[in-house]
């Protein structure tokens, strides 16, 4: 095993560029489709791993790169190869018998007697999953993914135009808790929202993000603060909660609550002529005392009925984490709770993707971290 140390900037460079698996062709009118598939892609992927029991990739594996981990102060330890075994049969990976690689069997959760976990901050339960991660890159070929663009979708915003100016408000998720590029450096270069941003830089787009997320937030803050869109012309907001608004929902009401502030914010923002696209929130660790999954299917419809009712995008996130059955919830976190990790990011991002890019922007450009899910 060898440790690298690397600066956060080449290090946040490395962390844009090494992931995903998407390549771009075709041209036509503004409903045309934009086709990600060349033919060889690196990734970069996220598995958190348990004595021997093996778990599958999710992309038919070319060649394994490299293996590595995360330290406690943020320092990528590469390991040698002999520490996984991966079964082309299966186009699945383990530990090795004798690997050296973090085991999840020795993850110092408290559960009680009934196999559930209280959260607490210090210390911290669950605590941060981020050093029991192992990141494999690989080569593949993967499968062709047609992703429509979404134009029709968006009342007011030209794709075609070279300058967009978009607010993000969200909770904890936007704000890209427990991605490596915020846990260790405070930036939130990992989330959605700092991915989209290198996006618009790469593809030469005036563009801005201003990532309004905060810790802890629900619509309250919201309703606060969406004002600050209008006064700066934005184009576009993207409005990101319910994670901490359902868990509130155990209150009388509240539910109630969350679809009126979200219908206020929403009407008010489409009668200044500003674009929205609600986003919806995964279904968290179940063994949190605090979870009722009950919830999580409520307000996930609420957020899909007020789309339907202003004719806006929905972003189903939680049917698409859903359809990534062979991941846990430890492999798409960075905290064993609710915080997706870089991957559970470029999740977000990907759905995001056909609603903002049309090909005259993509031209040849291949989008390093866009993931084809099927």
């Amino acid at each position: 095993m060898t440790i690298k140390n690397i600066s956060p900037v080449i290090r946040r460079l490395v962390l844009a560029f090494s992931f995903l698996f998407v390549g771009l062709g075709c041209s036509g009118d503004r409903d045309s489709e934009i086709r990600f598939d060349r033919p060889k892609k690196t990734i970069i992927e996220p598995f958190v791993l348990t004595d021997m029991e093996s778990k599958k990739i999710t992309y038919a594996v070319d060649e394994i790169i490299s293996i590595s981990v995360y330290d406690d102060s943020g320092r990528i330890m590469s390991y040698e190869m002999d520490q996984i075994l991966f079964d082309t049969s299966s186009n699945s990976l383990s530990r090795s018998d004798a690997s050296l690689l973090p085991n999840f069997r020795y993850y110092p959760v408290i559960l009680n007697e009934n196999g559930f976990f209280s959260f607490s901050y210090g210390p911290r339960n669950p605590p941060v999953i981020i050093p029991y991660t192992v990141y494999v890159e690989y080569t593949t070929y993967g499968n062709d993914c047609d992703v429509k663009t979404s134009s029709d979708k968006l009342k007011f915003y030209d794709l075609y135009d070279d300058y967009i100016n978009v607010f993000v408000f969200g909770d904890s998720i936007a704000a890209g808790a427990h991605t490596p590029s915020q846990y260790f450096y405070g930036f939130d270069n990992d989330s959605f929202s700092g991915l989209l941003r290198n996006t618009f830089i790469d593809l030469g787009i005036a563009g801005e993000v201003n990532n309004l997320a905060i810790i802890g937030g629900t619509t309250s803050f919201m309703s606060n603060n969406y004002r600050d869109a209008i006064y700066s012309n934005a184009d576009l907001v993207i409005i990101e909660l319910g994670m901490n608004d359902h868990i509130n929902g155990l209150t009388l009401g509240s539910s109630d609550q969350f679809r009126d502030d979200i219908s206020e914010v929403v009407s008010n923002l489409l009668s200044e002529k500003i674009d929205v696209i609600l986003v919806g929130f995964f279904q968290q660790n179940e063994l949190w005392v605090m979870e009722k999954s009950a919830q999580t299917l409520a307000y996930n419809l609420i957020l899909n009925q007020i789309a339907d009712e202003y004719e806006i995008p929905f972003i189903d996130i939680l049917s698409v984490f859903n359809s990534l059955d062979h991941k846990g919830i430890e492999d798409l976190t960075g905290d064993w709770m609710h915080h997706p990790n870089d991957f559970g990011h470029k999740v977000y991002y990907s759905q995001l993707v056909p609603y903002l890019f049309d090909e005259k922007k993509l031209g040849d450009i291949t989008l390093n971290d866009f993931l084809c899910i099927q």
